[in-house]
């Protein structure tokens, strides 16, 4: 969808349910209107189980919300640092192994 206008994006970090219940609890959230993220790319987040095909974390659906925002290369950066963040974490976890 195409904006005519300026508008602000609140993204709320938590699970789909946790953002579900904090629209329905907070007056002012109730009233706004929500969007979807159409053909994002599948979910890199391998730190947790997806349940859906299309989940993405908090993250990657914030980047890809404002991709037209970023030039080319600003977007592969914050891409490859959220990598890096993952990759990171599983090697803590020694879930992935280092090569030599």
């Amino acid at each position: 969808e195409e904006f005519s206008r300026p508008f602000q994006l609140i993204i709320p970090d938590g699970t789909w349910s946790q953002a579900k219940k904090m629209q329905r609890r907070i007056p002012s959230l109730q009233n706004i209107k929500c969007v979807t993220i159409k053909n994002a790319p599948k979910s890199e987040y391998h730190l947790r189980h997806q349940h859906h095909d299309y989940g993405l974390s908090t993250y990657e659906a914030s980047l890809f919300a404002i991709k037209g925002l970023l030039t080319e290369d600003q977007y592969n950066e914050a891409l490859e640092n959220f990598r890096v963040m993952v990759y990171s974490h599983l090697i803590a976890r020694n879930q992935v192994c280092l090569l030599p």
